[in-house]
């Protein structure tokens, strides 16, 4: 309408007015609508995160308290340094403070309280000062002005709210400020890896948005996990080993439909498993190994048909294993071993057709179930110490996928190693330790062509003890093993030569061959021979091990040319001789050679080279090793003492060395031989020679 036409609109709504009377007085007309009031919701605000925005409306009446539609408004703060306003009414959070935002229509205003308290940026800086902010690893525009999503680890909305804090391994110290439990936009939490300490508030609560919480090798944390855990619907992973927690798991924690990844391992938790956690259908992995738990393990764990990997190895449980275990269809990681949990091992656990790890001990009894070799993807099978007994069953040649096996600890598991063993042809680590089985090692064992790591060890001193040890000699098949690193076998009963074909495993690192431990007699039973020479091609070899056998002969001088050895250990044998000049090469740390005919040359230079021996043990001789090992056998902390060496003038040469020396050996060996008199030694030392 133009300004032209308002009057004459008026004019003819007067005219109407005074016709429609009748009795010819005449009124003024009413005045046309205009803004009289504006009012603003929300009319108070308070906002929390620089950034945070709030869209504000106004409602516009007139004169006759009539609302007015498509009336211009104009939009003022009175502080855009806290508070700024577009021309749409949208407010946003700049920095602390108040600010008045002002609605302006044709002279009517209205108006709206603005309060910016930053609680964002408030709990980060009480975190900052309460866990020693300035010693942090990294700490990039903390405490700046900056958007708090510039600052290290923090990761903000699009309102500004923190949404994520990530703080792995910064060296926080102290305790967790409360103002942590405010940032209720929290979705991701990880402090985990510092040296945090007090414990976790109830207020943990606070957080409902939260998906993963971490606060886990904080061992100063300490304990117990509220049970206002409950309250974070939302949850996935809650991540916290190694974090000092004591008491019981809360039941709660069945409560939280979505959590998928549990965490407890290496606490101090208390209690039993609460069947309630059979609830978490989205649970994949349960991590309650290295705990104090007890009581017996709940068969509603076997509900869990997400579940994919469940260790409880470490906690005193009791009670059998759970047949129910054995629907987990899903699981590939199992780990119930260093419990004290008994019965039978149940066949069920055969049913597992994705496991891949299954670790298994405690009090257990009964046989090896022949089931397990179902378990067509298993690739580690642990079992033991326990107190199960019968055979290895042969089924477990069936697990072709499987690279280590490891059973010890069952003297009750007796017969022989099943030859079905050497079909596995992925086996990398075979142990067979404390077990009760006898007869001798197949020569079948060569076909392992991927054997790592054997070991087929006893107990020291439990040979006799407990009557079952392996016999006969060692396969030479065993050089077949090319890939072998270690090779340990100990405190059996067996006898025959070391084959020296073990000098064609190129890998080997260590060797161990030891018999009973102290230098105990056991007759007819050790390792007979000579050290073989070709054990100085092994040039990765760094132990030798092949104490209290009834090895003889010498010490071949090619171990002397061994670069890495740093071990060897020969004591309680039968070998003669001395230690050859080569040895002087080699930088040992143990050297063992005592209770042997066996004798270290007294010379300057294999005094010093025994001094840089942290560990030694034996014997310095003179002349002849062998005259002196028909005198004694030495003990560990022995030494021989010997008559001093005498240069004596070479007259007849009669029983003296080439360099005209005599000693206490060349007398013994000459005067068994008739080739020395008595009374010639006599002449030469000026008196007779004195016995060690």
């Amino acid at each position: 309408m133009s300004r032209r036409t308002i009057p004459l609109a008026i004019a003819a709504a007067g005219l109407a007015w005074a016709s429609a009377c009748g009795d010819g007085t005449t009124e003024p007309p009413p005045d046309p609508p205009r803004p009289t009031t504006v009012t603003v919701s929300p009319k108070t605000v308070q906002l929390t995160a620089l950034g945070e925005t709030v869209q504000l409306t106004t409602e516009v009446r007139d004169q006759y308290d009539q609302v007015m539609v498509g009336v211009r408004v104009v939009w003022r703060t009175s502080n855009d340094k806290v508070a700024a306003v577009s021309g749409a009414g949208m407010v946003t959070a700049m920095a602390d403070g108040t600010a008045t935002i002002t609605a302006v229509a044709r002279g009517a205003r209205g108006t709206a309280q603005i309060t910016v308290a930053d609680r964002e940026r408030a709990a980060l800086e009480a975190l900052y000062h309460a866990t020693g902010g300035p010693e942090w690893k990294l700490k990039s525009h903390w405490l700046s002005n900056w958007p708090l999503y510039l600052w290290h680890g923090v990761r903000t909305d699009t309102a500004g709210r923190v949404v994520e804090l990530q703080l792995v391994n910064n060296r926080l110290t102290g305790t967790i400020p409360p103002e942590i439990w405010n940032l209720t936009e929290l979705r991701q939490l990880s402090l985990s890896g510092n040296d945090l300490s007090g414990e976790i508030s109830p207020a943990l609560g606070n957080l409902a948005e939260l998906v993963s919480l971490s606060l886990g090798l904080n061992s100063n944390l300490g304990g117990e996990i509220p049970p206002e855990i409950a309250n974070l619907a939302k949850l996935e992973r809650l991540w916290m080993p190694g974090a000092g927690l004591t008491g019981p798991i809360p039941p709660e924690l069945g409560e939280l439909p979505r959590l998928r990844d549990v965490w407890l391992q290496g606490n101090d938790l208390t209690g039993t498993i609460p069947p309630e956690l059979g609830n978490l259908q989205e649970l994949g992995v349960l991590f309650l190994d290295g705990n104090n738990l007890s009581g017996s393990i709940p068969p509603e764990l076997g509900n869990l048909s997400s579940l994919a990997i469940l260790t409880l190895d470490g906690n005193p449980l009791t009670g059998a294993i759970p047949p129910e275990l054995g629907r987990l269809t899903q699981l590939g990681t199992l780990y119930l071993d260093a419990t004290t949990l008994s019965g039978p091992i149940p066949p069920e656990l055969g049913n597992l057709p994705n496991i891949r790890r299954l670790s298994l001990g405690g009090q257990l009894t009964g046989p090896i179930p022949p089931e397990l070799g179902n378990l067509a993807t298993l690739e580690y099978l642990h079992i033991g110490p326990t107190t199960l007994t019968g055979a290895i069953p042969p089924e477990l040649g069936n697990l072709a996928n499987l690279t280590i096996l490891y059973v010890k600890g069952g003297y009750g598991i007796t017969g022989s190693i099943p030859p079905e063993l050497w079909n596995l042809g992925n086996l990398q680590h075979l142990t067979l330790a404390e077990t009760g089985l006898t007869g001798s090692i197949p020569p079948g064992i060569g076909s392992l062509s991927n054997l790592e790591y054997l070991q087929l060890v006893q107990a020291p001193g439990d040979f006799g003890r407990r009557g079952a040890a392996l016999t006969g000699p060692l396969p030479s098949e065993l050089g077949q093993l090319s890939k072998l690193v270690r090779l340990r076998i100990g405190h059996h009963a067996f006898t025959g030569p070391l084959p020296p074909e073990l000098g064609n495993l190129s890998n080997l690192e260590e060797l161990t061959v030891a018999q009973a431990q102290g230098g105990q007699s056991r007759d007819g039973i050790g390792l007979t021979g000579a050290i073989p020479p070709e054990l100085g091609k092994l040039s990765r070899l760094k132990a030798i091990w092949l104490d209290s056998n009834r090895l003889s002969g010498t010490l071949p001088s090619d171990l002397g040319s061994l670069p890495a050895l740093k071990e060897f250990l020969v004591a309680n044998n039968d070998l003669e001789g001395l230690v050859p000049d080569s040895f002087l090469n080699l930088d040992l740390k143990w050297f063992m050679w005592n209770n042997n005919p066996l004798c270290l040359p007294d010379t300057p230079a294999f005094r010093a080279w025994r001094g840089r021996i942290p560990s030694t043990a034996g014997s310095y001789c003179q002349g002849s090793a062998t005259a002196a090992a028909r005198s004694a056998r030495y003990t560990a902390t022995q030494a021989i003492t010997v008559e001093p060496l005498v240069v004596c003038p070479v007259s007849d040469g009669s029983g003296i060395n080439e360099a005209g020396r005599l000693g206490l050996a060349d007398y013994m060996i000459g005067m068994s031989s008739g080739q020395v008199s008595h009374s010639a030694v006599i002449r030469c030392l000026g008196k007779p020679p004195a016995w060690p």
